[in-house]
């Protein structure tokens, strides 16, 4: 189980960097997002990106804590990357 949170712990720190990254760029003035069904679905699916790094670890059982952060930063960083070259 203790894997599953170092895990967990790597994909939320990619997320966290994202969204840092992008509050740095983002205009003073930017509006609040609404509640249509692309930002629920992209909420979701960021929510479910720590749960799915923490059993992407969890899987590959890696021997130490910091292999365990390594495979759970893997996951939202493939999807970052996917998802840059084949935008919505």
């Amino acid at each position: 189980m203790q894997q599953f949170w170092w895990g967990f712990f790597g994909g939320f720190m990619v997320l966290m960097f994202k969204i840092w990254s992008f509050a740095n760029v983002a205009a003073p003035d930017i509006p609040y997002p609404n509640g249509s069904f692309r930002t629920l679905l992209l909420s979701g699916v960021w929510l479910a990106f720590p749960f799915v790094s923490g059993l992407v670890s969890r899987v590959f059982e890696p021997h130490s804590r910091l292999h365990a952060v390594i495979e759970g930063a893997a996951a939202p960083t493939l999807f970052l990357a996917i998802a840059r070259d084949f935008p919505l």
